[in-house]
């Protein structure tokens, strides 16, 4: 799994976000695993992985509880990924509910019977996936 924000091409930032990524990553007991790519001037993408075992269900999810954390700490600090996995998409679903409207809106437009992407890119359909699955 793997977390990959947008970060602004600052000293200052890049160090809170690896710092942030450190501490996470050392809470769960997991190595960082970091690359930073310039992707302009302005900005570097950062992709954070966790590498575990999947056979082993307690070292898989403390990897998907690191991944959450890692993910929220993140945006509240004003780094969004730039992609990410269909597990992450509920991370995703916060900040501007008129945003959320315009998504909302769209996607009954584009799609009415939700058949594209279920649970994806939209909170309304991400807390309905979430619901069939608990």
């Amino acid at each position: 799994m793997w977390v990959a924000p947008v970060i602004p091409f600052i000293g200052a930032k890049i160090k809170h976000a690896l710092t942030i990524a450190d501490d996470t990553f050392e809470r769960f007991g997991f190595d960082p695993l970091l690359t930073v790519t310039c992707l302009t001037g302005r900005a570097v993408c950062c992709v954070m992985a966790v590498s575990f075992d999947k056979r082993n269900a307690e070292e898989a999810a403390q990897a998907t509880e690191c991944v959450n954390m890692l993910t929220d700490s993140l945006v509240q600090s004003g780094y969004i990924p730039y992609r990410c996995g269909i597990q992450m998409m509920k991370n995703l679903v916060t900040g501007s509910t008129g945003y959320w409207d315009v998504i909302r809106d769209l996607k009954q437009v584009m799609d009415p019977h939700g058949i594209i992407a279920p649970g994806r890119y939209c909170p309304s359909t991400v807390e309905a996936t979430k619901e069939k699955e608990a």
